[in-house]
């Protein structure tokens, strides 16, 4: 059986910039401030930027969530 992850959309706002946004996979369904800083350094913003959302896209394996139906 497919190992499931936990998908989350994450979007970030900066003064100045554009929304940023950031899928975040992982194997368990809690969102840490440890994810959440990965989450914005992987985008490459500051530590100043504000979450604008947190948005839970479900459970499922990689092979569902590359599917398109």
């Amino acid at each position: 059986m497919a190992k499931k992850f936990y998908y989350f959309n994450v979007a970030f706002s900066q003064l100045g910039l554009e929304t940023q946004s950031v899928i975040v996979k992982h194997p368990t369904p809690r969102m840490t401030h440890l994810r959440l800083l990965e989450a914005q350094t992987s985008l490459g913003i500051r530590a100043s930027s504000a979450i604008i959302s947190v948005s839970f896209l479900g459970r499922m394996t990689e092979k569902q969530w590359n599917e398109e139906r």
